[in-house]
């Protein structure tokens, strides 16, 4: 059984809408080949959606949704001092901005700035997008007791709605605990869970990614090589 993909490569056809609302609905925007880029953030399609991005804020340079995508590109391009840039740069306009929380985690966490990150997180929500990186980042910070709260929340949310096992890894991946974080990967490649769009460029998947039995996940989903 593979996943249909055709959602994912609608995000790059589609642009700047659709990056937006996977970021925010489902988890953050772009895991899936239809951008195409790489585990170290390569990929012809990586600077595709940058140009597409960057056709938005050309056609309306004081719209946050443009400036939101483009962030979350970097993010997941490992480029991480250029989202944190971007991030502060459209703060100081006169614009209506989004809730940059959950994006200024992401790029915080990625930079070791864990207390900042953790900071951000709380502020985006109980939603099993927030309480995974969350949790990613209390255990990155030393925090396991922290980061086992949010597993235990995330299980609620998956008895309650079905949603959260991807999240679930993520939490164990950043303890170190790799056993655990494939069990929940594969329960939530049997759930069809979506955040596996984003297993081949979520950077909190990173420690994971040498180990074979990743890539044959990889390859199970449809976002093998």
């Amino acid at each position: 059984m593979r996943f249909d993909l055709r959602a994912g490569r609608l995000l790059l056809a589609a642009g700047i809408n659709l990056l937006y609302q996977l970021a925010q609905s489902i988890k953050r925007c772009g895991a899936t080949d239809g951008i195409a880029v790489d585990v170290h953030g390569r990929g012809s399609g990586n600077a595709e959606a940058l140009a597409e991005v960057q056709r938005g804020v050309d056609l309306d340079p004081v719209s946050w949704h443009s400036f939101h995508a483009e962030g979350f590109i970097y993010y997941f391009s490992h480029q991480y001092d250029q989202a944190l840039s971007l991030i502060l740069r459209v703060r100081a306009l006169d614009i209506n901005p989004p809730d940059w929380s959950f994006l200024l985690g992401d790029v915080y966490a990625e930079k070791g700035k864990y207390s900042e990150a953790i900071a951000e997180f709380l502020k985006s929500g109980n939603g099993p997008d927030s309480l995974g990186h969350l949790g990613n980042a209390y255990a990155r910070a030393g925090q396991a007791a922290e980061a086992l709260k949010t597993i235990a929340q995330l299980q609620q949310h998956v008895q309650a709605n079905g949603v959260g096992r991807y999240e679930i890894a993520l939490v164990y991946a950043g303890l170190g605990r790799k056993q655990e974080a494939f069990k929940w990967l594969d329960e939530a490649y049997d759930a069809h869970d979506p955040g596996l769009l984003y297993l081949k460029i979520d950077p909190c998947l990173d420690p994971l990614r040498s180990d074979p039995h990743f890539e044959n996940l990889m390859r199970r989903v449809g976002l093998s090589k």
